[in-house]
């Protein structure tokens, strides 16, 4: 059978063919490989997570006065002061908050609207066994920055980044890092565009309890059946990295 005659008796294959095409050309080769076997091997009960670390330098603004938007933008030290409608379950909520974490909240009305979340010393990945360890008190993690569909087009995000960045520099922090998918094409140059730069990648196998690691930060290869694997981050990376581009970083 052609290929033409193969494509008129499979309802939308073309049209599969051509959101390949795209995501091919919008990720890049290799990305897209990347992408396409983590897709295959969910289908067969695998989970293939990739990640690409960056930092980005804190950069303190003067606090923008909104009197029309009606939001408020502060920590909260606990789940009680955090109002609905939350994002993710209250255990989860309740974990970060005793492992140190710090919210920052926007609400408006007494609802949520978005938060962002920033802890320093050391972050447990939540999709993975990894712990992330910073080796400096000028870097901190962030992590989970959601803003509620409805106001995605809004302040609110960069709000919530004006006041993390804030507080950071107050606590002499002076850089902040991530991890962001390299699936993610719209987040690579949200990213890149703060200025962020490259510390690393990662990716992830997972089947069952068995979790195989290949990165390029020590201990580069890692298998475990239970105990998470360290990923160390030393700020003297940061002067040896260029600034992350979404063609390279």
């Amino acid at each position: 059978m052609s290929a033409r005659k193969f494509a008129a008796a499979t309802p939308g294959f073309n049209e599969r063919m051509n959101r390949l095409h795209d995501t091919f050309r919008e990720l890049g080769f290799w990305t897209g490989v990347l992408y396409a076997l983590a897709r295959l091997l969910k289908v067969c009960g695998l989970h293939l997570y990739c990640y690409r670390f960056v930092a980005q330098p804190v950069q303190p603004r003067p606090r923008r006065e909104l009197r029309s938007s009606g939001t408020r933008i502060a920590a909260a030290a606990s789940l009680a002061e955090l109002p609905h409608p939350r994002p993710r379950p209250d255990v989860v909520l309740t974990r970060r908050f005793a492992n140190g974490a710090t919210c920052i909240a926007a609400t408006r009305g007494g609802l949520l609207s978005g938060f962002l979340w920033y802890q320093c010393g050391a972050y447990d990945e939540d999709e993975v066994r990894a712990r992330y360890c910073l080796g400096s008190n000028q870097m901190a993690w962030d992590f989970d920055v959601f803003v509620q569909p409805p106001l995605r087009s809004g302040l609110t995000f960069g709000r919530l980044w004006e006041e993390a960045h804030r507080q950071l520099d107050a606590a002499g922090v002076r850089w902040t890092c991530s991890r962001i998918s390299p699936f993610n094409p719209a987040s690579m140059r949200s990213h890149a565009r703060l200025g962020a730069r490259s510390i690393g990648s990662a990716a992830f196998l997972c089947a069952g309890r068995l979790q195989v690691m290949a990165a390029t930060l020590p201990p580069y290869v890692h298998f475990s059946l239970s105990s998470p694997v360290e990923l160390h981050f030393d700020a003297s990376l940061l002067t040896q990295e260029p600034s992350c581009a979404t063609s390279s970083c």
